[in-house]
Formats: structure tokens, sequence, C-alpha cells
């Protein structure tokens, strides 16, 4: 047959009779608590216990609490009679541990750890009452054991000890471009900076005859400006001005450097009348060979002096 094996121990109070070695206890059985010397049954907590069918025994809560000053059998009577009475009339609610002599208040509230659900059913916490906290959902255990807290002789409790950690994101990486800056540190629900590298261009592309503001190993960032210039003479022809784009390209096609239509006109002109004053020269050299009745033969020695290129601005001075 089933049972329940030995009583459990209850906080500060006793089984009645004779059972308190029984080391076993059918199903069904029932048995009731009495406190001990210093400490009285709290009002409305029942005192008894059952062994159930799954041969455990119930649930009770801790009901008994220290007295603060002697009470006599008549006394305690009168005291939980009218207590129960004023409670039954009023509906209060509040927790007996706010009014109960010898009751610690409701255990301290910590950041990193809440009350275990048992705990904060109670509403009645007795002098050597220990508690026990769950660390919260944003911090780990660092330990085995959970924090504590027990309810001393004083009616204060214990200093919760801070046995969990804040969980930790870990150090972010590097975007791509940029840069993170950690403000404090990298635990959950921390902040961190991200700067990203200054967007920059290719150097400018460079024309023909023409130059441009910046130079070749120059950093063009974003927002950066080039201007050209043309050999003088020369016209320059699109954008003058270029800037480095969001994008890391310049904004446009560089300009080109090129002769003014009217220049070019003059310089046509120019070239035509001096081609047609110019003359080959001829080096002749007449050498008379045997004559033998014969007309002399002119033997022509043809030199054309090759010029080298000119600028084509130089025609104009």
């Amino acid at each position: 047959m089933w049972d329940c094996g030995p009583l459990p121990n209850i906080s500060h109070a006793e089984p009645r009779g004779d059972i308190k070695e029984q080391q076993s206890f059918s199903v069904g059985s029932t048995v009731t608590f009495g406190c001990v010397p210093g400490y009285t049954k709290r009002p409305l907590l029942p005192d008894t216990i059952q062994c159930l069918p799954n041969s455990r025994w119930s649930n009770l809560p801790e009901f008994c609490g220290r007295e603060c000053f002697p009470f006599s059998d008549t006394r305690r009577l009168l005291v939980e009679t009218l207590t129960a009475l004023a409670i039954a009339a009023s509906g209060w609610t509040f927790p007996l541990s706010l009014w109960w002599p010898g009751s610690c208040p409701r255990p301290p509230s910590v950041p990193f750890a809440a009350l275990s659900p048992e705990d904060q059913r109670q509403n009645f916490y007795a002098v050597n009452t220990t508690v026990r906290y769950i660390c919260r959902q944003a911090f780990d255990s660092i330990t085995d054991q959970p924090p504590t807290s027990t309810c001393l002789d004083n009616l204060m409790w214990t200093e919760v000890p801070e046995l969990c950690l804040k969980k930790s994101c870990g150090i972010p990486a590097n975007p791509e471009h940029g840069q993170v800056f950690i403000i404090k540190d990298h635990l959950l629900g921390a902040t961190a900076n991200v700067v990203c590298d200054p967007l920059s261009c290719p150097p400018p592309p460079a024309i023909p005859q023409g130059q441009h503001s910046g130079n070749s190993s120059g950093d063009f960032v974003f927002g950066s400006v080039t201007t050209y210039r043309c050999e003088p003479g020369l016209q320059l022809v699109g954008q003058d001005t270029l800037r480095c784009g969001d994008n890391g390209t310049w904004s446009g096609a560089p300009p080109a450097c090129l002769v003014p239509p009217v220049a070019l006109g003059l310089l046509v002109g120019i070239i035509m009348r001096r081609k047609e004053s110019e003359k080959h020269s001829y080096n002749v050299n007449l050498e008379k060979q045997e004559m033998n009745g014969r007309d002399a033969v002119m033997h022509l020695q043809v030199t054309d002096e090759k010029k080298q290129p000119k600028p084509w601005n130089s025609y104009f001075w």
C-alpha cells in the first residue's frame, strides 16, 4: 500500500500527539501541527497536512510567527477571533506581514533577480524564514546556488548576494567601411556608436593640355571639389569643376581643352599662307658629262629640308 513516509519539517511547528517519530503514514492520513513556544499561529492559515494519493504530503504554508509580547491562551484566542472578524468584514487584502507581529516585511526587491513564485505567494515571513531568488531574464547565474535572503530576529532581511551577472552581447565587429565605439560596456542593454569611414573618390582624371587643382597622392573625400584649367590659348569645354559624390565617383566627365573656333580659323589661314610662301630649297649641281655630241645632261639633286612640328600657337608669334 502506498504511503507518504516521515512527516515533513514545518518551520517553528511540531506535530501534535505521539506521531512525531512515526516513519510511515497511509494515503489519506492527516496530521495537525502546533507552534513551538515563542511562536503563535497566524489566523486563517491551515495547520494540517494530508498524505495525498501520489504518496506526497500536501503543502502547508508557514503559519507560525514569532510573538512580540507574551500571549495567554485567552488573549491569543481573542486576538485571533477579532482579527478574523475584522478581515472578513472589511475584505482587507493587505499582506499579513505588514501588520502581524513577528513577521519580516516583504523581501527586498533587487534589479538582478526576482523573488521565486512560491515565496511571492506568501504573505507572512517568520523569523529565520529564507526566501529564494531567481536571476532575471537579462542575467545569468554565476553559481549553482540561487541568491537567498533570511528574516532575522530584528525582523530585517539579510542582504541579497549579487550572484547574477548581466548577460553579455560580446564585442561588436566593425562594419565594412566603419568602426564601432563602445560607450561603457558590452552587456545587455549597453549602447555603442558606429562611425563610418570617410567616403572618397579616386584621383580626378587628367586631361590633355590641361590640369586640375588636385594632386595624384591626395585624398578626395566626399564633397571634395577639383577645378580644371587649360594651357594658355586653349578653351575649356565642359564643366570646369567636379565634385566627389556619395557613391565614390566624380559628378561628371572631365572637360577638354580645345582650340577656340576663331583662333582655329585664323590658324588655318596663317598656315595656308605660310605654305604658299615657303619654297623647297634645291641644290642644283650641274655636272657636265661627256658631251659626245649630245645635249648636256643636268642632274638635279633635290633636298627637302624636313621641318620639326611646331606648337599650334607658335604661328601667332
